[in-house]
């Protein structure tokens, strides 16, 4: 079966309600065939190139410039995809939310900086660090919902 219905709407208002029905359907008849879901919940996006502005930040020492997302603005505009991965209802659903690994530091905010490394490569995509600390969350995700077995000393 389709994963999008043959009859998306060509109307573009209705079109987010029809994706919204389609995506939810479509997840449902996975897992009902037994499949496992992994959910990966959205990354913050930073409003700025990450690189460049702690260049900047660094370059004219400017102390009171900040280069991050405020986490009400993060949920403010993840809060449609939010919607659509909370309406999936199943047992055999791991879900990983970067939020909690990136919106920690400073209180409030999605920060750009974790022990002083770069968390992010550009904007809105992570860096080879951030994306080792997102991957080390969803590997803990599986282990702890027992999907996978850590192997033991030979």
């Amino acid at each position: 079966a389709p994963f999008v219905s043959a009859d998306f709407p060509a109307d573009a208002a209705q079109r987010p309600e029809a994706l919204r029905a389609d995506i939810i359907n479509g997840v449902s008849q996975l897992l009902a065939h037994g499949h496992r879901l992994l959910l990966v919940y959205p990354v913050p996006e930073i409003a700025a190139n990450v690189p460049a502005a702690l260049y900047k930040e660094k370059r004219f020492n400017l102390d009171d410039f900040v280069v991050e997302t405020p986490t009400t603005e993060f949920r403010r505009r993840s809060a449609q995809a939010y919607a659509i991965y909370d309406a999936i209802i199943g047992a055999e659903i791991v879900r990983v939310h970067p939020e909690q690994l990136l919106c920690s530091a400073p209180p409030g905010a999605c920060g750009v900086l974790q022990d002083g490394r770069q968390l992010y490569f550009d904007d809105n995509h992570l860096s080879a660090f951030g994306a080792g600390l997102l991957s080390d969350q969803v590997v803990s995700s599986i282990l702890a919902a027992g999907w996978l077995e850590m192997p033991g000393p030979p």
